[in-house]
């Protein structure tokens, strides 16, 4: 029967081959996703005749499994269900796309929900550098207005030589008394990125003003999309996020044709916010209980 092991960042470079493409283009399914929330989903993984099994807990704190990644998903799927089996426990998929809907709908008996809030956003990188035409007034005006307010702005690429300096950049601007189980979660995740950047390879953008650094963005590019795991700025400057948008899309609208900027987790401000920037389609995702 398969055996799971805990996922720690030392398992990172054995199982970076399953993320060197990603079809899929939902933001579960890349390196940088999987580790930086490995603690708060209780990752663990199992390689199964070179196919990548990947078992969690999911937001009811129950098991759930995502889909296999590698060359015998039919199998790992028969691995997975006699898994259960065994354990005496559902089998829950979690994160699925429509296409692996379809897939798990033929091969088994099951119920499915779509998780609205864990759609993906996603967008042209033309769209988000350009912002041109009077769908972006809004982004635009406070771009304009960061601006304006700050003549001697500049941008640096993200790398290890400014890391530390972003890292207390962070630490200076989030709530250290958070209670929401995901927010601590993701600050925990932030922190491991910055201190292990080589290792994660991420690349992005450091904002910075007169003071200091305003904001930063970091992420990944798997295929021909960019995606964005991290955001960060200084609430208080007007334009700062909105900087960090467009022009960490500037730096990479010539490597890539689109920008995943992932869920907005049923936050109304986030949808909101993800919604200004005009996505071009949502990628949805479903549960899929097999019975």
């Amino acid at each position: 029967m398969i055996e799971f092991k805990k996922l720690s960042l030392d398992d990172f470079e054995k199982l970076k081959p399953f993320f060197e493409t990603n079809p899929s283009k939902i933001c579960d399914n890349t390196i940088g996703t999987l580790f930086m929330w490995r603690h708060f989903f209780d990752t663990e993984f199992a390689i199964f005749n070179e196919t990548l099994v990947l078992k969690l807990k999911y937001m009811d704190n129950k098991p759930a499994f995502m889909m296999p990644l590698g060359k015998e998903v039919q199998n790992a799927l028969n691995e997975i269900l006699d898994y259960c089996k065994e354990n005496k426990t559902s089998m829950r998929m979690c994160f699925v796309t429509e296409k692996d809907k379809n897939l798990l709908l033929d091969k088994f008996d099951a119920e499915v929900f779509e998780d609205v809030s864990w759609s993906d956003y996603m967008y042209l990188a033309s769209d988000l550098a350009l912002m041109t035409g009077k769908k972006y007034n809004g982004p635009r005006n406070h771009i304009n207005a960061f601006k304006r307010e700050n003549e001697d702005y500049k941008i640096e690429l993200l790398s290890e030589d400014n890391a530390l300096e972003v890292l207390q950049f962070f630490e200076n601007h989030i709530d250290k008394d958070e209670q929401d189980a995901m927010l601590k979660a993701e600050q925990i995740m932030v922190r491991e990125v910055l201190s292990n950047l080589k290792l994660y390879k991420m690349n992005g953008i450091v904002l910075y003003v007169k003071d200091g650094i305003a904001g930063f963005s970091a992420g990944e590019i798997i295929d021909d999309v960019l995606y964005v795991h991290i955001e960060k700025a200084n609430s208080k400057i007007r334009g700062a996020y909105q900087m960090l948008v467009k022009e960490y899309a500037t730096l990479e609208h010539d490597k890539v044709k689109e920008i995943n900027r992932e869920e907005d987790l049923g936050d109304e401000g986030l949808r909101k916010s993800k919604l200004s920037y005009k996505p071009s389609y949502l990628i949805p995702k479903y549960t899929v209980m097999v019975k």
